[in-house]
């Protein structure tokens, strides 16, 4: 399946000059992000950390997915392509494999993130 994303944040970081149309952006979860549980990274080779999926009604671009509804879609990680550079974003595609979709795991328990409730016995 694939998914149209919006990139955003890069005004924090970069700006959109280190894109080009047909690149590849590597995607990584953030599940210890405290902002936001369902926080997708965006990172290129040499750059690390360029921004991230975008999450809000006020970021996301046209009939882009938001990182939330991305979110159990992909593995840990994916590789999304550049498909148009904005003023503000970077739109791209995200090839997903719903077999590769693999909750991200908590270290501490063992457990993928948001389970522990769950695992709890009583």
């Amino acid at each position: 399946m694939k998914y149209y994303v919006t990139l955003t944040g890069l005004n924090y970081r970069y700006g959109t000059m280190p894109f080009a149309v047909g690149q590849k952006v590597r995607l990584v979860k953030e599940p210890e992000n405290q902002a936001d549980r369902e926080a997708i990274r965006a990172e290129l080779p040499g750059l690390g950390k360029v921004g991230y999926v975008a999450n809000s009604t006020h970021t996301v671009k046209g009939d882009c997915y938001s990182a939330g509804r991305l979110y159990d879609k992909i593995g840990n990680t994916a590789v999304a392509k550049v498909k148009y550079i904005l003023c503000d974003a970077v739109i791209c595609k995200v090839k997903a494999d719903a077999a590769v979709a693999v909750p991200p795991m908590n270290p501490d328990t063992g457990l993928p993130y948001g389970s522990e409730e769950e695992a709890i016995a009583f």
